[in-house]
């Protein structure tokens, strides 16, 4: 599990009952309950959503610093940790498909290239047997600098997240009050950038990948 640019190493455990009932991992299960339920009213109930999506998103960073101060981090930790995130989002971008019909080819290949990759760059950090964060396990200096710059980092992540909300949020403009319309209207072009950033950063890290595992069968063939 890596917290503020810090890979740290599963923490001993007794039984797979303890692994799963760590405190960090209750904070997991907290998220993706939170995730379910926007998902589930998002349809309809705008405030609802925003609650859930948020408290969802929030934890995220909080089940990081739970694993630090309990001393309980652990395989199963990091793998739901990164799964919640990818749902999450991908379950977000299928509800903006439905409220922007128009425009929903964009939230498909938002998605689609979200899941391509990092399943990617999972793989070829596994064939690179390298922590998928790690220095050892980028394939050129904007991925160095993408997992490598916590502050360049989380605009990305959070920008791109926040775009999607605010996405979701126009969605129901007449229905927002109009302090809240104009904020999140002026919201949009502030984190609109870390949104196109983040696609980018993606395409490179599918094709950087694609590269590295295309290169270990050319390995085996030689």
């Amino acid at each position: 599990r890596r917290v503020h640019g810090e890979i740290l190493q599963s923490t001993m455990a007794k039984s797979v009952g303890e692994v799963l009932f760590f405190i960090p991992n209750l904070i997991g299960y907290v998220r993706v309950a939170s995730a379910l339920l926007a998902i589930w009213v998002g349809r309809t109930n705008w405030v609802l959503f925003t609650f859930a999506y948020f408290t969802a998103f929030a934890l995220d960073a909080l089940d990081g610093m739970a694993a630090r101060k309990f001393n309980q981090c652990s395989t199963f930790g990091s793998v739901l940790d990164m799964v919640t995130d990818r749902c999450s989002t991908a379950m977000l971008l299928v509800l903006l498909g439905v409220l922007h019909p128009d425009s929903y080819f964009i939230w498909a290949f938002c998605l689609a290239l979200d899941i391509s990759s990092h399943w990617f760059h999972m793989y070829s950090s596994l064939l690179a047997g390298a922590h998928h964060k790690s220095k050892d396990a980028q394939h050129n200096f904007i991925m160095a600098l993408y997992y490598g710059n916590f502050y360049f980092f989380v605009y990305l992540c959070v920008g791109a997240e926040v775009y999607y909300i605010v996405e979701y949020l126009l969605a129901f403009s007449t229905q927002l009050p109009p302090l809240l319309l104009t904020f999140v209207s002026l919201l949009e072009y502030a984190v609109l950038p870390g949104f196109l950033l983040k696609q980018f950063v993606n395409i490179i890290q599918l094709s950087g990948a694609a590269a590295t595992c295309a290169r270990k069968d050319v390995s085996k063939s030689g």
